[in-house]
């Protein structure tokens, strides 16, 4: 009897859940196209690091994965974000990671508001972690098992929500018209059509919410990987700018329009992948044909060192051959 009923909850939250993602997810795909050709032009790509603040480009990360690549635009470094995925790296959270999470989570806690933006974004986080785990002759391959071991349908929930708002908050933006791209307009015009649903019900002090979020950018700093400090910094930054919306800044600067937008476009991803990435059937199978691709290419490079080192010997014997006769 316990075990039906448990079956029958099972299957009710699952047709829930259903409904819920897809609601959002044809929301999602209202603005994503126009979103995403939006991010690609480089008033949304090229960001100056001088810009992301206590950003530390001297990173002690001996992964390759963790690193930046940076370019220097007439006298002035620039990071490129299209060359940047925001994706797993290898860095592990033995090396500072947990401690910032910590710490982010404590000052989370001081806010009404924050808990559920901070669950939704290192959900998001995950999401990209998981949905773009290993990279294989140029393409990202998932990682459902890890995605499906940390995931918490409040998360989700609570990621869906912060999605909303942001949402909201971009389509509440208000730019002069010689500022005004044809791209964010589309954004923007889309969102204001279908509306806004704002949950925040209680009453919350939004220039103490905008300060602990400031608080938490800075911590990023102590985090030896430019990756992680990279995106962190970008989507805690444009939380900013979506909270200075949200509490009637309707105007925002260049800089803040940037993250903002940068934010919604890692949200909205998030949105596609968390759905896929829970649609796996067997994601232990994944998992193994994800390692399964490293170790035959771990093997084809052995076997290819040692035929070359097979003909390059044959070929030293011929030559020692021929000096001997």
């Amino acid at each position: 009897m316990i075990w039906t009923s448990a079956m029958l909850l099972a299957t009710i939250m699952a047709s829930i859940s259903d409904r819920v993602d897809l609601s959002i997810s044809k929301i999602n795909s209202t603005t994503y196209r126009n979103l995403e050709k939006l991010v690609s032009k480089d008033s949304y790509s090229l960001v100056r690091t001088k810009d992301l603040g206590e950003f530390h480009s001297k990173s002690k990360c001996t992964l390759l994965s963790c690193l930046i690549t940076k370019k220097s635009i007439f006298n002035e470094e620039y990071i490129n974000l299209l060359e940047i995925r925001e994706a797993y790296t290898g860095f592990k959270t033995g090396d500072g990671s947990a401690e910032i999470w910590r710490r982010i989570w404590e000052i989370s806690n001081e806010d009404p508001l924050l808990p559920i933006l901070v669950s939704g974004l290192q959900f998001s986080i995950l999401t990209h972690l998981s949905a773009f785990h290993k990279k294989f002759f140029g393409t990202y391959l998932p990682n459902p098992t890890l995605f499906q071991k940390r995931f918490q349908d409040k998360h989700r929930l609570n990621f869906y929500l912060t999605y909303l708002l942001v949402r909201n908050c971009v389509g509440n933006i208000t730019i002069d018209e010689q500022e005004m791209d044809e791209g964010l307009s589309a954004v923007i015009q889309t969102i204001k059509f279908q509306g806004s649903t704002n949950w925040v019900t209680q009453s919350v002090d939004l220039e103490k919410t905008i300060q602990r979020v400031e608080e938490m950018a800075r911590l990023l700093k102590h985090i030896s990987c430019e990756k992680c400090q990279l995106w962190g910094t970008i989507q805690l930054k444009g939380l900013r700018a979506a909270l200075r919306v949200f509490s009637g800044s309707t105007n925002l600067e260049r800089l803040e329009r940037f993250f903002l937008i940068n934010l919604f476009m890692r949200l909205s991803v998030s949105v596609k992948e968390n759905i896929r990435l829970r649609r796996y059937r067997a994601p232990f199978l994944a998992t193994v044909a994800l390692y399964w691709m490293e170790i035959l290419s771990f093997a084809t490079s052995l076997l290819m060192i040692f035929l070359v080192s097979k003909i390059r010997n044959k070929f030293k014997s011929r030559i020692t051959l021929k000096s001997c006769m």
